[in-house]
């Protein structure tokens, strides 16, 4: 007798413990953290039309997200034509890159160059794929054919050339002309 009382009493004890962890004492809830869907290393991705290679970005770590990738430590070389049809290579360099569908994002040490006449350095960068707009906020120090521009701000369109500053910042030219007669 004393022992299936015993047993009913361990069994009320059991339940009542069962039933004030699980229903009455808060559940912690983990934030869901974005995983990529896929992780490479050392990779080289290549974009390729019906006749050449157009662009290669090679990165040491890359992940791919359903709405963006994200690069480290990764360089992008650009190709494609001038108006008079001359070959134009850009290589960014970036501790980080991302990219979205719209923006290209470099976050770290960016350095740009355009063939061997423009050559621009700066810690942020953001070029939107559609506009062709070339944006930074944070220091920057560009040379073009020997001519210096430095500034705080900036802002290139790449169709039209045009170098802006934002917000009255101060923006240091030093312009190099080229005296040589043909």
């Amino acid at each position: 007798m004393g022992i299936r009382a015993f047993m009913f009493l361990l069994l009320l004890i059991s339940s009542s413990l069962l039933v004030v962890t699980t229903v009455l004492t808060k559940q912690n809830k983990v934030k869901a953290k974005d995983l990529p869907e896929i992780t490479f290393f050392n990779s080289t991705m290549y974009d390729i039309n019906n006749k050449e290679v157009t662009q290669i970005i090679t990165s040491k770590k890359a992940y791919h997200y359903p709405k963006e990738d994200k690069l480290f430590n990764a360089t992008v070389i650009l190709k494609s034509l001038d108006k008079s049809k001359k070959l134009i290579t850009d290589v960014v360099n970036s501790k980080l890159i991302v990219i979205t569908k719209e923006l290209l994002k470099f976050r770290g040490d960016v350095k740009y160059n355009r063939n061997t006449t423009t050559t621009l350095n700066s810690e942020s960068l953001d070029y939107n794929r559609i506009t062709k707009n070339l944006v930074s906020n944070q220091k920057f120090t560009a040379f073009y054919n020997g001519s210096k521009v430095s500034g705080t701000s900036l802002s290139v369109n790449k169709n039209n050339v045009i170098f802006r500053s934002k917000d009255n910042t101060p923006v240091k030219l030093d312009i190099i002309m080229d005296t040589t007669k043909e």
